[in-house]
């Protein structure tokens, strides 16, 4: 891997998509293989926070936008486990638009975050960043911030609609804010196991896309709901666990694996 973190962000302009689940399952699974890794939770909903550390007094310890005003991400930065990190959101986020008309021009906007996070680069090997399904000062951040995206749909027609219309944006966002982003893939996330609609909405994202899909899906299975009350759960010797988290694992390899890819063509071509 590279001697520096690689930056990735798993998005969808449609809410529901289980970017946020993904984002964490993910990262978890990404830990458990030994590489270093932080998520920084850029939402102020705060869901990658309430799954990772759902105990977290966030009346008492620093916020990623408290510490988003200070210059210092790592003021808000807690350990949830061996090999993962946090940088913990909370609704006081909703305050960064009105935050960043301090700085001037688009780019400058959607540079800060960058910024940010190159001083913790050297210290992880993955960073995930995980932000709101709206276009937003949190969005453009974001995608300024990342190395690689993830576009996150839902096998249903509105998310399929969501994506279609997404692609464009972020072509434009990459012309204009990064041109070294790089779209990794698209992933499936499936809500209902072996509804005909989710199979159509498959073959149709396939047909259109392409290569462009990851082989790996997502089953939203009752475990993974059950985060939004307990957090997320590996407990030794659960079979729901594993066969909850067995899947992030698989897509972690493959996303990985594509990553690698993508660097060795770059090599090639350098």
């Amino acid at each position: 891997m590279s001697k520096q973190a690689i930056v990735i962000n798993i998005s969808n302009f449609k809410g529901g998509s289980g970017k946020s689940t993904t984002t964490v399952g993910v990262a978890h699974e990404v830990s458990k293989m030994g590489y270093k890794t932080l998520v920084v939770d850029f939402d102020p909903q705060a869901d990658a926070t309430a799954f990772l550390m759902p105990e977290l007094n966030l009346d008492e310890n620093m916020t990623v936008f408290e510490a988003f005003q200070a210059g210092d991400l790592k003021l808000a930065l807690y350990n949830v486990r061996e090999n993962l990190d946090l940088v913990a959101s909370d609704f006081d986020l909703v305050g960064l638009q009105l935050y960043l008309n301090k700085f001037r021009g688009l780019k400058a906007r959607a540079s800060v975050l960058h910024a940010l996070i190159e001083p913790l680069r050297d210290e992880y090997d993955f960073i995930f960043i995980d932000i709101p399904p709206t276009l937003s000062d949190n969005a453009n951040n974001a995608f300024v911030a990342s190395d690689y995206l993830v576009i996150s749909l839902q096998t249903h027609g509105t998310s399929l609609r969501a994506a279609q219309k997404f692609l464009p944006y972020l072509a434009e966002t990459i012309t204009y804010f990064n041109e070294d982003l790089q779209i990794a893939g698209i992933l499936s996330v499936i809500f209902t196991k072996g509804a005909s609609s989710d199979a159509r909405v498959m073959k149709q994202a396939a047909q259109q896309f392409g290569d462009a899909m990851f082989e790996s899906t997502i089953l939203y299975r009752e475990r993974i709901k059950s985060w939004g009350e307990h957090g997320l759960l590996d407990e030794e010797g659960d079979r729901w666990d594993k066969d909850a988290l067995n899947q992030y694992r698989e897509f972690a390899l493959e996303l990985i694996g594509r990553i690698n890819q993508f660097n060795s063509e770059e090599e090639v071509t350098s």
